[in-house]
């Protein structure tokens, strides 16, 4: 059986980058690419934002550091800086250093260690109203304690910034600016894609963007960059009455034509989908058919209600597609699965075939 493959837009995608850095002009825009870049798929959005002048990379673990390393070193993308938000451990300096990767120090143990040794920049990150992560006290001591000069720029994360009015958005801004009077003339970061919408006032020197560059966001600078292509594996009559699938939570009430196609919650299709999802057919005319998903969806096949494309049609094709952006791509689907678009891009395996256009 073939497996479904993901299509990545890189048009699209080089686009959203440009899009988010025309948004914060006065910025440098950094791309997430941590969780094999959303589930996009690491490589091929990393060449095409770093062909697009991204040389600021933002990953979540060491171990997406030295890969990312590895990648810009096989693919000769020079003058890239990767940033980790985990931070580190104390065993860890040697290899941040060796793979010139720059750690997000949250606690003051990690502080410590970092600026007692000959190592390189670090990125200090503060607690500022989220309380996830981040340094909290007396912003005055940790200056006293650290050595400006080896920080690449200190960051904070916003709780709220998908809310514009929230007044959570403005409180972190304002605690983020007292916090930087005492590291003058260091960079700092505080927005991410959605805070990127707030305006200058939230930009600071670097902006890290995410969701934004693949898609993920509802906005009209921003264009679709993922699709799912799944093979079609049988296709049969139901009759009126019978059941479809697991639990039998579909039941025809008149004669169907069911379709079986090779996408499941193993390779990300999640099970939320079951009797609520919906796939695309094209014919070679241009015909668009929107197929509901009915039945509960298993782990590596869906079935898909085609009772209304003509025979003919479904002779001559051998492949749908999911998250197609006439049916409103990824956002769409987050609110037919009840859930967000992050989940979805990153529940997307990543053993299945990509291929960017």
């Amino acid at each position: 059986m073939r497996l479904p493959r993901v299509h990545v837009n890189g048009e699209a995608l080089v686009h959203n980058y440009g899009a988010m850095r025309d948004l914060a002009p006065k910025s440098v825009c950094g791309a997430v690419v941590k969780a094999n870049a959303y589930g996009v798929g690491l490589i091929p959005v990393v060449c095409r934002l770093w062909g697009a002048g991204c040389r600021l990379f933002y990953v979540a673990s060491l171990d997406e550091g030295v890969a990312l390393r590895h990648l810009c070193q096989q693919r000769g993308l020079s003058d890239t800086e990767i940033v980790v938000f985990h931070g580190y451990r104390n065993d860890e300096a040697p290899v941040y250093t060796r793979h010139q990767i720059i750690p997000v120090l949250k606690i003051p143990e990690a502080i410590q260690s970092w600026f007692s040794g000959d190592y390189g920049p670090a990125v200090l990150e503060w607690e500022t109203g989220m309380h996830r992560c981040g340094l909290s006290g007396d912003p005055a001591l940790v200056a006293s304690r650290i050595d400006p000069a080896r920080l690449h720029h200190i960051m904070t994360h916003l709780a709220v910034a998908d809310e514009p009015d929230h007044p959570l958005n403005a409180q972190q801004k304002e605690f983020f600016a007292h916090i930087c009077q005492f590291f003058p003339g260091v960079p700092t970061s505080i927005a991410a894609s959605h805070g990127v919408f707030l305006g200058p006032a939230y930009h600071g020197d670097y902006v890290r963007v995410g969701l934004a560059l693949y898609g993920g966001l509802d906005h009209p600078a921003l264009r679709p960059v993922v699709q799912v292509h799944a093979p079609i594996l049988e296709v049969r009559p139901v009759a009126a009455g019978e059941s479809v699938g697991y639990g039998a939570t579909y039941v025809a009430s008149e004669s169907r034509r069911v379709m079986t196609v090779g996408f499941g919650y193993a390779d990300g299709y999640l099970r939320a989908f079951s009797n609520r999802g919906v796939a695309q057919l094209t014919g070679e005319d241009g015909t668009v058919f929107v197929l509901p998903v009915i039945g509960r969806v298993s782990m590596d096949v869906v079935t898909l209600d085609t009772s209304d494309v003509p025979e003919s049609v479904l002779a001559t094709t051998d492949e749908v597609i999911f998250y197609h952006p006439d049916q409103g791509g990824i956002l769409a689907a987050a609110v037919a699965a009840g859930t967000i678009p992050y989940e979805l891009l990153t529940s997307l395996k990543s053993d299945l075939g990509r291929w960017v256009s």
